[in-house]
């Protein structure tokens, strides 16, 4: 664990297997990281809140996260750089995908490049899944909604569950 440039730097938390390894590695984390996650070029920097397994897998991984990721979440290029809430598991995959992200987002959620990017309001599971879904949303969105390209973009209202199916649905 923690092999590389400034390896595991600030750690207080537990490091798992296989974890960390590369460019600035665990950089100033403070909570426990699960096994074989945050892999790659700035790793965990920043970061205080606890990271699942696998996650935070990409070239910015975790930057500046404040909050805990789950299992699997916040795989590709940027994904959850500016993230200060909760990521459920297997939520925030493809680039870019909740950077900036100011809400909780819930398990299976936001998948897709840019997925909700901007993000400001709370997502639950299943929910915001294609290119761009909820980027810049403000509302809250329900259970398995927003299921599209575009879907729920700019959106400003309450999504309730199974609504806004289709591309640019809601948006």
């Amino acid at each position: 664990s923690c092999n590389g440039y400034l390896a595991c730097y600030r750690n207080t938390g537990n490091v798992s297997s296989s974890a960390c390894y590369g460019y600035l590695s665990c950089t100033e984390n403070s909570a426990s990281i699960g096994e074989g996650s945050c892999s790659g070029d700035y790793s965990c920097t920043v970061n205080e809140g606890t990271v699942g397994a696998n996650s935070c897998v990409g070239v910015r991984s975790c930057l500046s996260n404040k909050g805990a990721v789950d299992d699997s979440a916040c795989s590709g290029d940027q994904a959850c750089i500016v993230n200060a809430n909760a990521i459920g598991e297997g939520s925030c995959i493809e680039s870019d995908a909740c950077s900036s992200n100011k809400a909780d987002v819930g398990s299976a959620s936001c998948i897709g490049i840019q997925a909700c990017l901007i993000n400001r309001g709370t997502i639950a599971d299943d929910s915001c899944i294609g290119n761009s879904a909820c980027l810049g949303n403000s509302g809250s969105i329900a259970d398995e909604a927003c299921v599209g390209q575009f879907a729920c973009s700019f959106n400003s209202l309450n999504v309730d569950a199974g609504e806004c199916i289709g591309n640019n649905a809601c948006s």
